[in-house]
């Protein structure tokens, strides 16, 4: 609370905000590190503290994960669900993106809340981030979680965000929409929960809960990938982003680009496609971008379906 002096205990598991851990790692070990400033909510998993903005360096190759063991998105919202993602490397981040909504759930969209929402953070100081539409037109919704920055805060003006170093904000909407930086940023998305589909079925809907991915920056985009969709998920999908005039094939088979959705001042399209269980390939004849995700009671999951990983 407000006033409160914390102690970091002698065995180093505790430091205060915004200090600097500093550990060694031997082969194949791992450092868990989580923050917590618990509200107590009734019936609820208590509230914690957002990690988004710090910076993890080391002087030899490591892989970092990000997550949350349950989380309600928004947080009025159920159901929670845990949440896993491996981050892209600072020196893989890039300056423009086509941040396209996934397929939309609900079928009461009047009335639902549904909305996916995009986490942005700045690499460098007074980042400059565009939008390729007014942001007020995007029907903006604000962060799904208390004390998150809400971006609306970071307008310099009507299609401008403005943000510092290890600076970050979120905003949801249904809208898709193009990003360009003057420096590298990251760009996270977040599904909302079951309840924000307005569903009437407790179970049966198929509705999904919250899960995490990642955007590729249009540089790190490629002409070929393969994944795997699960078999345990009833509703599994693959969500394209291209150029107008790009052809791609699903497992041999072309894909019909012919009714995809524009995004507005960007010179992609993005089109969404059911897919079944098991390994996939698609292929391109122009570099494009894929999103994998599957719905089903109370659960989702959501990952980039590849990338490029060139160094800038």
């Amino acid at each position: 609370p407000p006033g409160a002096t914390v102690q970091p205990d002698g065995l180093h598991r505790i430091r205060i905000a915004g200090q600097t851990v500093e550990t060694e790692l031997q082969a194949n070990e791992v450092l868990h590190l989580m923050t917590t400033r618990p509200q107590r909510r009734p019936g609820r998993l208590p509230l914690g503290v957002d990690l988004s903005g710090a910076r993890v360096t080391a002087s030899r190759p490591v892989a970092v994960f990000s997550g949350h063991m349950c989380t309600y998105y928004p947080q009025d919202q159920e159901a929670c669900d845990h949440l896993e993602e491996q981050l892209f490397p600072v020196d893989t981040w890039g300056n423009r993106f086509v941040l396209a909504p996934p397929v939309l759930r609900t079928q009461l969209p009047d009335i639902a809340t549904e909305a996916i929402f995009w986490k942005i953070i700045a690499r460098d100081p007074d980042t400059q981030v565009g939008l390729s539409v007014p942001f007020n037109q995007l029907d903006p919704r604000p962060p799904g979680f208390a004390g998150v920055p809400d971006c609306a805060s970071k307008l310099a003006d009507a299609t401008t965000l403005r943000l510092e170093a290890g600076e970050y904000c979120e905003f949801g909407t249904r809208a898709p929409v193009a990003v360009s930086s003057t420096r590298p940023i990251s760009v996270m998305g977040i599904l909302s929960g079951q309840a924000s589909t307005a569903t009437l079925a407790f179970f049966g809907a198929h509705a999904g809960d919250p899960a995490i991915f990642l955007v590729p920056p249009e540089y790190q985009y490629r002409q070929d990938y393969a994944f795997l969709a699960p078999t345990t998920f009833f509703n599994d999908y693959l969500t394209i982003i291209a150029p107008p005039d790009a052809t791609i094939d699903l497992d041999g088979a072309p894909v019909d680009l012919s009714m995809a959705t524009p995004v507005p001042g960007a010179q992609q399209i993005y089109a969404h496609v059911r897919i079944e269980d098991g390994p996939h390939t698609v292929r391109g004849d122009r570099a494009f971008g894929i999103l994998v995700y599957a719905f089903d009671d109370y659960v989702s999951y959501a990952f980039t379906g590849g990338q490029n990983l060139i160094k800038r």
